[in-house]
């Protein structure tokens, strides 16, 4: 393979582009691009072979950005001082010079007339096989005679000027060396701005203002006074992100109160001194305010939650599920029900996950705000509480143990559908999570289920 020639010496009527630069990894303020010139299709790489006009590397990139209307050297004599055995074969065409080397070939544009004294130009003998293009290397970076010293540069952006100007150190394309340019990822949508109507548009360099102000078309005078109400609620209604801005209201200190006196009702832990070989997990409080349809505040909800993500599986869970029902089998529940003109009943169990019996030892610390006289005493759990990885798992199993002993068979197509076949008498139960969808052909059968699911999950 050949050696490339010398690009100082050469004329080059590549166009302008820009190429990632991957040197500049690690140094955020390095710049990001290198000024080249397009030189060719390397023959068994993917990618474009540039020419670094500053550094005066050859390389191949596939991340280039090309600038097609423009071309540094169309207004530069370049000559070369060569001999045929390293440039391989030269000739001189009408629209431009074609070097032909053994790696690469460089195809001139059509550039602008030279002058006769300029460039030498020596006719192919009949014996020869080329003709060379010879001049003075000083004349490389001279204009042409008789033209604008500054054309080269009058077609270019001033900031592609500066980039491509050789004489420019590398440290002057930093940040803030670039031209800034306005965004235009909301070019196409109408947004809500505090400018005027006067000001300037969005193909202007300024700060773009719309005519077409959000608030003047999006407000709330078609909802009613009660649907107003409660979406003033929402953004008047503050709830408290940490235990410490929750003790300043009483009504939420009460709402923590009931809570750990329903947890402890339905014997959720048991008090117990922390054993030698088992650490506890910590748990935080969860607060929510229930509105009305009105914008009346309903109750304020109050939810312990343990850290779950500090659980180590193989000790504190094993398997982890939740009974989620496939969409085509809602599809087909439905359709059959419709078809049979059966009635549907959407149920939802209160505190399911509360329900589920847990197979390990989990020992949790106590919540902020409640302690006992003694030290080293934590709260061991009996049954699952939100916030544990294998919380649902247990709620379904409880869920499913329950509904086969009423008469269920589990479907062996979607595990989260039950069904109940005894002669006349169908029964269908779809489970979503904690959400229920229960349908059959007798009314009675139905709401006798339901009462037995109340009684179970109490």
């Amino acid at each position: 393979m050949g050696k490339p020639p010398d690009f100082d010496h050469l004329r080059i009527f590549g166009c302008l582009c820009f190429a990632h630069d991957q040197r500049s990894r690690g140094n955020k303020f390095a710049p990001w691009s290198r000024c080249c010139v397009f030189v060719c299709y390397p023959n068994s790489q993917k990618g474009w072979k540039l020419y670094d006009r500053i550094s005066g590397d050859i390389f191949v990139s596939r991340d280039v950005q090309f600038h097609e209307s423009e071309f540094p050297f169309t207004s530069v004599v370049s000559q070369a001082v060569s001999s045929p055995a390293s440039l391989g074969v030269a000739s001189v065409k009408n629209e431009g010079v074609v070097v032909h080397d053994l790696d690469v070939a460089w195809e001139a544009a059509p550039a602008q007339p030279v002058a006769p004294s300029t460039v030498e130009i020596t006719e192919p003998a009949a014996t020869e096989p080329a003709a060379s293009l010879a001049a003075s290397p000083a004349s490389m970076d001279a204009p042409l005679e008789g033209a604008d010293p500054s054309s080269a540069a009058t077609h270019l952006p001033p900031d592609v000027v500066g980039r491509t100007d050789p004489s420019r150190s590398s440290t002057e394309l930093g940040r803030g060396m670039r031209t800034k340019h306005p965004s235009v990822l909301l070019k196409e949508f109408v947004t809500h701005t505090v400018l005027s109507p006067s000001s300037p548009s969005p193909s202007s360099s300024g700060p773009r203002g719309s005519s077409y102000l959000l608030a003047h078309y999006v407000n709330c005078a078609n909802f009613s006074m009660r649907h107003r109400a409660f979406l003033s609620s929402l953004i008047t209604g503050v709830e408290p992100r940490t235990f410490k801005e929750a003790l300043s209201d009483p009504g939420w200190c009460e709402a923590m109160a009931h809570e750990i006196a329903a947890l402890e009702a339905n014997g959720i832990w048991v008090m117990a001194p922390l054993p030698p070989d088992k650490k506890t997990l910590g748990c935080k409080w969860v607060y929510k305010i229930k509105y009305n349809t009105n914008g009346i505040v309903e109750r304020l909800k109050v939810r312990l939650v343990i850290l779950g993500n500090h659980q180590v599986a193989g000790i504190d869970y094993h398997e982890t599920f939740a009974s989620v029902a496939k969409m085509v089998t809602v599809r087909t529940f439905l359709v059959e029900a419709a078809s049979r003109n059966w009635e549907l009943h959407q149920m939802d169990v209160h505190n399911a996950f509360l329900h589920g019996d847990l197979d390990v030892e989990v020992y949790m610390k106590m919540p902020h705000g409640f302690y006992v006289g003694q030290p080293g005493i934590v709260c061991k759990l009996r049954k699952s509480l939100y916030g544990l990885r294998q919380a649902p798992r247990c709620w379904f199993a409880k869920l499913a143990t329950s509904l086969l002993a009423y008469g269920f068979s589990q479907s062996y197509s979607d595990y989260s559908l039950f069904i109940i076949h005894k002669g006349p008498l169908e029964l269908y139960v779809l489970v979503y999570v904690d959400d229920l969808i229960v349908a059959g052909n007798y009314s009675s059968a139905v709401s006798a289920f339901k009462a037995y699911l109340s009684r179970f999950f109490t």
